[in-house]
């Protein structure tokens, strides 16, 4: 069920939202994720918002960006990556 969140289909692949809670091992803001991503900012948000809600990432607003990271979830669940 945990993975449920990772596997959701959506407007976007399931991988991308594996690829991003792994980049999320260090913080990113929404426009760095969705760059190393290659998708828009507005899809990096819905993907951060399906991690936020499955508790597998945080996010947190200093000024007008938004900076995500995962937790010891979202670590356990991305298998570790990066080692």
């Amino acid at each position: 069920m945990l993975g449920a969140a990772v596997q959701q289909r959506s407007t976007a692949t399931p991988a991308t939202r594996l690829d991003a809670l792994r980049l999320l091992a260090e913080p990113h803001t929404t426009t760095s994720l969705a760059r190393a991503l290659h998708v828009s900012n507005a899809t990096t948000s819905s993907h951060a918002a399906v991690l936020r809600s499955a508790g597998m990432a945080t996010t947190t607003r200093t000024g007008r960006s938004f900076t995500h990271q995962r937790t010891a979830l979202g670590t356990l669940v991305a298998g570790g990556w990066p080692p």
